[in-house]
């Protein structure tokens, strides 16, 4: 019997803790459009003299979207507004979806990419949903 109360409890605190874990909530990535040189460093794909994230035009109210931040916020991002920026002095790692998006045809290009945002460390990371060639080199603007 006091196998089966010990046993009882040891349940308890588990299901407390998994409730616990259940109602924290993922940490929240913007989605973010950058512009920059797409490059590889060894296994490493990269986005170099990137732009901070770039601002879509502020659409009229009467058309505002709801989500704001979101990955739609991001397509009125052009890749004609990206080849008007100035070189930034950003670097973003690239994850994600790198073979699917075909990454590798785009190295050595300007390119126009979307995804969400994290920061691991001092490595800002960027999950790739989009990649748009915006000028095939990364010469000077």
């Amino acid at each position: 019997m006091v196998f089966a109360a010990g046993l009882g409890a040891v349940w308890a605190i588990a299901a407390v803790g998994l409730a616990a874990q259940a109602t924290r909530s993922p940490q929240k990535a913007d989605v973010v459009a950058v512009a920059g040189c797409l490059g590889q460093e060894g296994e490493i794909w990269v986005l170099t003299r990137a732009t901070e994230p770039l601002v879509p035009p502020r659409p009229a109210p009467s058309t505002a979207s709801t989500e704001q931040g979101g990955y739609s916020a991001t397509l009125a991002v052009t890749a004609q507004m990206a080849k008007e920026q100035s070189h930034g002095k950003e670097r973003y790692r690239l994850t994600g979806f790198l073979k699917e998006l075909n990454v590798a045809s785009h190295k050595g290009h300007r390119v126009l990419v979307r995804g969400p945002l994290t920061t691991e460390g001092t490595e800002k990371r960027i999950n790739l949903m989009s990649v748009t060639m915006v000028a095939e080199d990364c010469g000077l603007l």
